[in-house]
């Protein structure tokens, strides 16, 4: 299952979305805890008991909330990406860390494997972690923000704050500036053009994370891809974007990536798309992030 909520800044919005999933002992696998309101919890707690709670990465968004969830399910273990508290803005976690995904043995893993993406200085500027897992029962990729499947429409419950904070319906015209702006994509005066060519892709990766973290650890995160591709997935289920799974497979994940191997990827911008994009990369990674073989087609 997937527990949604909205995550806004003035007119830009998206969703974000707990996974939960129910295990063979009937407790709930909790995956990137959201701000425990009361509907959530009550969502929650109709699906049964609380296990396991999981954070599955570093991006704050998807941690901020773990130390309220474990007030509340005290008897639930509690497991975290490595890479935690390496940032000053960092929020605590709670009274105890279980165990560290990848690094120790999970009481779930007989039926969610897990595979976990790490950098670190001095490998890179900063630290980052993004963990994939393996549903074995249903063939589900469950990701956070590696790879995305972009709706024509917008989720529904980005209704709930509306453009600007008013809740209403999105248009058409507000859903393609949403979501172009929350990715720093330039506006060019085509957005439905710019939106369709990453709504038609079976999967894509957040232009975020292509060209301002991957130009930085090119290697590493294509040794995960390709860890990660060798499960036989059929569909896949991210904390963001489309509701529900949706078809995916090793194939269609590697072609997403295509760009760590200089290969065509899934979704390909045009130059004119990136300055901001750019920028962001000199910003936080230095110009050299620029000589990487992921930017050089657009310079």
């Amino acid at each position: 299952w997937g527990i949604e909520q909205v995550i806004a800044f003035f007119t830009v919005s998206a969703n974000i979305r707990m996974l939960v999933v129910r295990l063979q002992d009937g407790k709930l696998w909790v995956c990137g805890p959201i701000a425990p309101t009361q509907e959530c919890l009550n969502l929650l707690d109709e699906l049964g008991e609380v296990g396991h709670l999981v954070v599955p990465g570093t991006a704050l968004e998807h941690k901020s909330s773990l130390a309220d969830f474990a007030r509340i399910y005290p008897k639930a273990s509690v497991w975290v990406s490595p890479g935690q508290g390496a940032s000053p803005t960092d929020p605590p976690l709670g009274p105890r860390i279980d165990g560290v995904l990848g690094r120790s043995s999970a009481p779930w893993e007989n039926e969610i494997e897990c595979k976990v993406f790490y950098v670190a200085p001095p490998e890179t500027a900063g630290t980052y972690a993004e963990t994939a897992f393996f549903h074995k029962k249903t063939k589900t990729l469950l990701l956070t923000d590696a790879v995305l499947k972009v709706p024509q429409q917008p989720p529904e419950i980005l209704a709930s704050y509306g453009y600007d904070g008013t809740p209403r319906e999105l248009s058409e015209a507000e859903w393609y500036y949403k979501f172009l702006a929350f990715n720093f994509l330039e506006l060019r005066g085509q957005d439905r053009q710019d939106f369709d060519a990453l709504a038609k892709a079976k999967g894509v990766v957040s232009p975020i994370l292509r060209f301002t973290l991957y130009p930085i650890c090119q290697a590493q995160a294509l040794r995960w891809v390709t860890s990660v591709a060798a499960w036989p997935f059929r569909q896949a289920l991210a904390a963001h974007l489309a509701e529900g799974p949706f078809p995916l497979t090793p194939q269609d994940f590697l072609e997403a990536f295509g760009f760590l191997q200089q290969r065509r990827s899934s979704w390909e911008p045009e130059a004119a798309q990136l300055v901001r994009l750019r920028q962001a990369a000199e910003t936080l990674d230095g110009p050299q992030a620029l000589e990487s073989p992921i930017w050089t087609p657009w310079l």
